[in-house]
């Protein structure tokens, strides 16, 4: 059996003594034919190609092998476009791999996580002025000092009212007296306990799926995949991210230093092979939460595109092949295993080792909320000084202008004073002066009555 492959480790890698392929895929195979065989290992690798899509384009036009491989699809597939399709391991599912203590990230996380409960609070609120309008209207006739007569003030007290209870506050400044107002108020408290039972439980949920890391949101993110396999940019693509693509592993892990991409997207078997110079020089988080894809890595051999014996000889290796897989599917770790003995080097299982998460928030975030209490803090003590500056300002003003104005009107007082002095000395040299004239003509006016009465005599 002639086969043609191409390098994607740990699946498939090239020996460096003998340059020929080892790995996972190679391994499970010849694993396969030995048992098939009785020890007849007649495997024939032509030489390597460089990605998948050459070697198909190639292969087609050569049609000179038997199969190919590694090649992706579904657990469900039997048949490839090229020939039937034999699998001959499940995919151990991806992992998001982003740099520690992402401030941005986890900040955000977290807030869009409160922030997706905004539809609560907009009804809580809703609710609350809607009850709010009730108890004004069945309890301000006889109660107008808690809920006045006025519409939007009464409301709106009856508002702030049915806030105060839902959230089981109650300071008492309002109280409905009347009866009905006082039936609706029971109603009113125990659902509105209710509603905010279930808003403090959404919040509490968010936060707690927030920061336990059990969902991935690669939503519109900048992800990084390998062009080797379709199987990350697949899953990528599903969960509407933004797919990067690249040929070699140390070009993905500059991309994730430099910010290029928030995350690397890598199938955990290629992760953890790889573990080790991935994390030399940066604080790595796997998320291993992220929803995989029923499919497999098999070989695909070629029936559709040759003729004569050759498609005689592939149907026949495939059928053989595909009762044996169908058979040992039981075996498929333990000949797994064994796959990996042949690797150049082992993969790691640290990156999906269960570690012990914390309750709280990221030091992180705790960081950044730091940081805008602190400044927000500075900001309100600057606005208070500030305001106690003008304050003290404006208050010395007012008061040099009480003095001013005390000392204008003490002067004009002064001046006015003067002037009715003035005035009354005037009026009464004048008055004088009237009396005096007065006196003299009531003096003529006696001697003439006297002169009369002479002459009348």
């Amino acid at each position: 059996m002639s086969v043609v492959y191409y390098e994607f480790p740990p699946y498939l890698e090239i020996d460096k003594r003998d340059n020929k392929p080892k790995g996972l895929i190679p391994g499970m195979l010849n694993q396969i034919i030995n048992l098939c065989c009785y020890g007849c290992n007649r495997i024939k690798y032509h030489p390597l190609i460089s990605n998948l899509g050459v070697m198909f384009s190639n292969e087609l036009m050569n049609r000179s092998s038997t199969a190919i491989f590694p090649i992706l699809a579904a657990r469900v597939v039997k048949e490839y476009f090229a020939g039937p399709y034999i699998s001959l391991m499940s995919t151990p599912g991806v992992s998001y791999v982003t740099i520690q203590n992402n401030n941005g990230d986890s900040y955000d996380h977290l807030m869009t996580a409160i922030g997706n409960t905004w539809p609560l609070l907009v009804l809580s609120v809703l609710l609350s002025l809607n009850s709010g309008f009730v108890v004004w209207l069945l309890d301000t006739r006889g109660n107008p000092s808690n809920f006045p007569r006025p519409f939007p003030h009464g409301a709106l007290e009856g508002g702030w009212w049915a806030f105060v209870s839902m959230t089981t506050v109650g300071y008492g400044d309002k109280c409905p007296k009347s009866i009905l107002s006082r039936i609706f108020a029971i109603f009113w408290i125990v659902f509105g306990i209710a509603l905010s039972g279930i808003f403090t439980a959404s919040i509490t949920t968010a936060l707690t799926v927030s920061l336990s890391g059990d969902t991935v949101d690669l939503g519109r993110k900048k992800v990084g995949v390998l062009n080797t396999t379709r199987y990350e940019q697949n899953i990528a693509l599903r969960e509407n991210a933004e797919i990067v693509e690249f040929s070699k592993i140390e070009e993905m892990k500059g991309a994730l230093k430099s910010g290029a991409v928030k995350g690397l997207l890598l199938d955990n078997n290629v992760l953890g092979y790889y573990w080790e110079f991935l994390k030399t020089g940066i604080d790595l988080n796997v998320n291993t939460n992220v929803k995989n894809s029923e499919t497999t890595y098999g070989i695909m051999f070629l029936t559709r595109f040759v003729n004569g014996s050759s498609a005689i000889v592939n149907k026949q290796w495939a059928d053989y092949l595909s009762t044996f897989s169908d058979y040992n599917k039981d075996n498929e770790n333990i000949m797994l295993s064994n796959a990996q003995k042949s690797l150049s080097k082992p993969i790691s299982k640290e990156p999906f080792i269960t570690k012990t998460k914390s309750t709280g928030l990221p030091p992180s975030v705790y960081k950044v909320l730091f940081q805008q209490i602190a400044f927000s803090s500075c900001a309100c003590v600057a606005i208070g000084v500030i305001y106690e500056i003008i304050r003290r300002i404006c208050r010395k003003k007012n008061i040099d202008m009480c003095r001013t104005g005390g000392q204008i009107s003490d002067s004009a007082e002064g001046s006015a004073k003067k002037e009715d002095d003035i005035e009354m000395n005037d009026l009464g040299s004048k008055g004088e002066k009237i009396i005096d004239e007065l006196e003299l003509i009531l003096a003529k006016m006696k001697k003439l009555d006297s002169r009369n009465d002479v002459a009348d005599l």
